[in-house]
């Protein structure tokens, strides 16, 4: 790779890709206890190779040298979901599960290690698994191969969940939009996790490979709305997951025989609360929504309560973060704001990644859609100890407190226009009912059961008609 040089202007920045220097500064800065210093310029330098694994063994080096253990796992084992062999990342996610006392996860880590090694990095990886047979550790490690399946441009909720699994499975996220690609996955997986019931599962189902593998299917929301569940052949799918209750009936009505055939269970969803900081809050102005905007969002319900808000008072705010997937939808948005006199209290602020900070001065969230099977938007703002203001969409007793929710303009205008506000209630509830810990905790148990220590065994099961994914070849 050629590296341009650093400006000589600006010395202890980043302003250049030069990634040498770049590190050389960082590291620099560690030496000398500058923390904040070395995150800046990590920061510059990741901004500027999104997708170069070596910068995360730099963040966990980093996050360690600040006492923050827990940050460096975590650093390393996203990187691992984006990049399964590299040997860095295995190798430093190995030593620290070493010094914890977790010698089985270091050993399998260790053994992809060594796998993946040149000869100068057997040479680095030796002296660790010495250590790890002083501590009486000989193994041997068995693996199962966890291969999670998204279409592309849908993997907006599958980062959390491989990278809790990396320390005991060998986890690969493929992103597909070919069939070749699912080939892929159901050659590579020994249980092959498809994220939605969509096209990629309909053509895994009736593979012959299919027979040899453990196939799981979480399903969402849409998918019950669509014809893919009745195109399954559920005869060769292990578990189909859902992620709320109500999604069983609504399935049942598509696929009456659908229980018959495959086994159901509902793993709620988990929001990963040391992500969304808590903060303790009192009522105020700012109100947040999040989320892409379409018909099902219902924002023509949200301008209403906006206007009913401001003529009450004109201090409230509402800011929305996300983007317009319908044009006449923005038309008709656009306008109705002009019409109510809302040009001043409505702040469309585009997509956010960092939704976290975006929501540190907000004080509600609210959630007008027709239906949700849970609204990821909702709970980690409770999370950030943010009150939630939840239209009564179709099941939401199910996953939201009577409290939370209103029916009419009126009542979601007394919920926001109140003096009860309890940031700590709104935090406890997700820990209590939403957590990924509780979420990742189910997701091991059914993995467990299903390979019951027989790691990559199957019993074969039948395969259906063979079936291409749409568009592709």
């Amino acid at each position: 790779m050629t590296h341009e040089s650093y400006s000589e202007s600006s010395p202890g920045k980043v302003p250049g890709p030069d990634r040498v220097a770049g590190l050389m500064a960082i590291f620099k800065h560690m030496e000398a206890g500058e923390f904040a210093a070395a995150r800046q310029d990590l920061a510059m330098l990741q901004s500027r190779f999104p997708e170069d694994p070596d910068l995360s063994t730099v963040e966990a080096t980093l996050l360690l040298a600040e006492g923050n253990g827990r940050g460096a796992e975590r650093t390393l084992a996203a990187a691992l979901v984006r990049h399964p062999d590299h040997f860095g990342c295995l190798l430093m996610l190995g030593n620290l599960y070493l010094e914890q006392g977790h010698h089985e996860r270091a050993a399998r880590l260790y053994t992809r290690a060594q796998r993946v090694a040149s000869e100068q990095d057997l040479q680095q990886l030796a002296p660790y698994q010495e250590r790890l047979r002083g501590a009486g550790f000989t193994g041997p490690v068995t693996s199962v191969k966890l291969a999670f399946i998204v279409r592309e441009g849908l993997d907006q909720f599958l980062d959390d969940i491989p990278r809790e699994l990396v320390a005991d499975y060998e986890v690969r996220k493929f992103v597909v939009n070919s069939t070749s690609d699912v080939d892929d996955a159901l050659r590579w997986g020994d249980v092959c996790w498809f994220e939605w019931c969509n096209d990629p599962l309909v053509y895994a189902s009736r593979h012959p490979l299919a027979r040899e593998k453990k196939i799981l299917c979480r399903l969402h929301r849409y998918e019950a709305f669509s014809g893919y569940p009745s195109q399954v052949n559920w005869d060769a799918v292990e578990r189909l997951i859902l992620v709320t209750g109500h999604l069983r009936h609504l399935l049942e009505s598509r696929v009456p025989d659908l229980t018959r055939r495959v086994q159901v269970e509902v793993i709620q969803n988990g929001v990963d609360l040391e992500a969304y900081p808590f903060t303790e809050r009192e009522p105020g102005f700012n109100i947040a929504c999040i989320g892409y905007q379409h018909l099902r969002k219902n924002p023509m319900l949200l301008l209403q309560i906006m206007a009913r808000l401001v003529e009450q008072d004109p201090r409230y705010h509402l800011f929305v973060a996300g983007t317009f997937q319908d044009p006449l939808l923005q038309l008709y948005w656009d306008y109705m704001i002009r019409e109510m006199g809302l040009e001043e209290h409505v702040h469309f602020d585009g997509w956010q990644d960092d939704v976290a900070s975006w929501l540190e001065d907000k004080q509600y969230l609210i959630s007008t859609s027709l239906h949700e099977s849970f609204g990821y938007a909702i709970a980690e703002a409770m999370a950030r100890g943010i009150k939630p203001v939840v239209h009564n969409f179709p099941f939401a007793y199910e996953i939201w407190a009577e409290e939370m929710l209103f029916n009419t303009v009126d009542e979601a205008v007394e919920m926001i226009t109140s003096d009860e506000y309890d940031s700590r209630l709104y935090r406890a509830f997700i820990e209590g009912h939403y957590a990924l810990e509780k979420q990742v905790a189910r997701i091991r148990a059914l993995l467990a059961r299903l390979t019951n220590g027989a790691y990559g065994v199957s019993t074969p099961r039948p395969a259906g008609p063979a079936i291409r994914l749409a568009g592709h070849a």
